[in-house]
């Protein structure tokens, strides 16, 4: 993450706390695809990861005295929405999810074909492999940014980063991105 998003969002925070609800709109613009993109990924419904975006908003706001200033917000939030993802899986264990391959429509009009092929490389992993992989690539976090938020230590990360990548790149339907991770 560069140093400028990583001080809007530390701004964003610092004002949040001073009761600035408005800040919050800084932390969408930067991070709001990648909240619902993250939780698209665990939910595999529409729906749901824009339930998510909305919570982890709203537990931003209600929690933004527990954040640290100057330290990384970005992590700080994407670990709200881990667990906010979590935590809707747990709720909605004997609900059945949609298959990858047979999401509606409506969601189409959001992802093109590629962004599929992504959910289903992504889905080959397990869960833990799979939010190392979504964190390092697409939220560009560190190693060690990634283990504190998932509580592991930083050579499980690290190994299991690069487990994961290796049987992505073995996936059968790969594109030419993987090649180059």
């Amino acid at each position: 993450m560069d140093e400028n998003t990583n001080k809007i969002l530390d701004e964003a925070m610092a004002q949040i706390k001073l009761g600035n609800i408005q800040a919050l709109g800084s932390i969408y613009d930067k991070l709001g695809n990648l909240i619902h993109s993250i939780a698209l990924s665990i939910t595999h419904n529409l729906y749901d990861s824009q339930d998510i975006l909305q919570e982890t908003l709203y537990e931003i706001v209600k929690s933004a005295n527990q954040y640290k200033e100057n330290t990384n917000a970005k992590a700080w939030i994407l670990k709200i929405v881990k667990n906010k993802s979590y935590d809707l899986m747990r709720k909605n264990k004997f609900k059945s999810y949609q298959d990858v391959g047979n999401i509606d429509e409506k969601l189409s009009n959001y992802m093109d074909y590629s962004m599929f092929e992504t959910f289903d490389m992504l889905n080959s992993l397990s869960f833990e492999d799979r939010f190392i992989v979504v964190y390092k690539i697409y939220a560009d976090l560190s190693f060690q940014d990634i283990a504190d938020t998932l509580n592991m230590s930083y050579a499980a990360v690290n190994k299991r980063y690069n487990k994961a990548l290796a049987k992505l790149r073995t996936y059968e339907q790969r594109g030419e991105s993987w090649k180059k991770i």
